[in-house]
């Protein structure tokens, strides 16, 4: 098995950029196909049967597809990916070429999805220990059964 590096992988636009460096991997997970065996207009139907003959495209290459689109570190939190269907990918349905796939997932490199805006870059160590000490610390009781503390059992 072979290693793909960065600059093996193309994006389908122009320039290299997140949507297109993560549908490249999102496609060779999926098919194995490389970047420069298919290009904007293929089918994304065909890559599947090419790979996988004896397996229907809908539902389970589509399935499969959606599977890895929402596994991806980029299109996993991205809510335009997430409505992504097996309808949207079925005949006649809006989404049948690698390019229009692309066109689709596009707004997930918007810097609102970026690791950042997740605050995986945006906070800092000292708000990271704290925020987890926070979430582990049991919550407080309340002030009535803390009343209760001090108080004997006469009866």
């Amino acid at each position: 098995m072979s290693v793909t590096t960065r600059d093996e992988l193309q994006p389908v636009g122009t320039a290299v950029d997140q949507v297109g460096y993560h549908l490249a991997l999102v496609i060779k997970a999926w098919c194995g196909r490389d970047p420069g065996t298919y290009g904007p207009a293929s089918s994304l139907s065909q890559l599947w049967s090419q790979t996988y003959p004896n397996v229907k495209y809908i539902p389970d290459g589509a399935m499969s597809l959606l599977r890895k689109i929402y596994a991806d570190f980029l299109f996993g939190r991205c809510p335009k990916a997430h409505e992504l269907t097996v309808g949207v990918l079925a005949p006649g349905g809006a989404v049948q070429t690698v390019g229009q796939l692309y066109g689709w997932l596009r707004p997930c490199g918007q810097p609102q999805f970026s690791g950042a805006a997740f605050g995986v870059l945006a906070v800092s160590p000292a708000e990271s220990s704290a925020s987890s000490r926070a979430s582990r610390s049991r919550p407080k009781k309340s002030g009535r059964k803390s009343a209760r503390k001090g108080a004997t059992n006469n009866a």
